[in-house]
């Protein structure tokens, strides 16, 4: 961002203050569709980087959550059904 200064000098009984303030509305006015188009751009980018970095994160975390279900049906298959679920299995039956 680039700030421009400037002084002016006006003769007497005209009114410096008003013309300088004027002077300043009237391109606050001209650059204010810019700087709300740069502002829409930032903000459209951010949510773009937000959603492809969410939609990476879902993707960890389901393939992280079928290994671990992967693991356990594994698990049970190998090891067969738990005392909890089967007292008979575990002599108790």
């Amino acid at each position: 961002m680039q700030l421009v200064g400037f002084k002016l000098t006006y003769p007497k009984g005209m009114d410096g203050a008003s013309i300088v303030n004027g002077f300043v509305s009237y391109v606050t006015e001209l650059e204010r569709p810019e700087i709300a188009a740069d502002i829409g751009s930032l903000i459209s980018n951010r949510l773009a980087r937000l959603e492809k970095k969410m939609e990476a994160q879902r993707a960890s975390y389901n393939a992280s959550k079928e290994a671990a279900i992967a693991a356990l049906l594994e698990k049970v298959l190998w090891e067969g059904p738990s005392c909890r679920t089967n007292s008979a299995h575990c002599g108790e039956g």
